[in-house]
């Protein structure tokens, strides 16, 4: 198990569900340790709220106001795994 945030290095910041889980799948195949962290932009306290819908009433057309907050996807794993799962990483997106 890997301690957050100790001897690691960021790997990925997505905002996409799906690339996320892609990413690790790509690395439990390959049986590196990886630990992500999901975080909401925008949408988690009082304050943020009433701007999103502020912001959402200033339009002029309808705008669900759910989304605009997001999820942001971080992926980290360990310094001394970290050119290889960028390697396969990337590896998999050209192919």
């Amino acid at each position: 198990m890997i301690i957050p945030f100790i001897n690691q290095c960021l790997l990925t910041t997505d905002i996409s569900q799906e690339e996320a889980q892609r990413v690790a799948s790509v690395l439990k195949e390959n049986k590196i340790e990886y630990y992500q962290k999901t975080v909401t932009q925008g949408g988690n306290s009082v304050i943020t709220r009433t701007m999103d819908y502020r912001a959402a009433a200033s339009v002029k057309y309808a705008m669900p106001v759910d989304n605009i907050t997001q999820y942001v996807y971080m992926t980290y794993v360990k310094r001394r795994d970290y050119q290889r799962a960028k390697d396969l990483i990337t590896k998999w997106e050209k192919a």
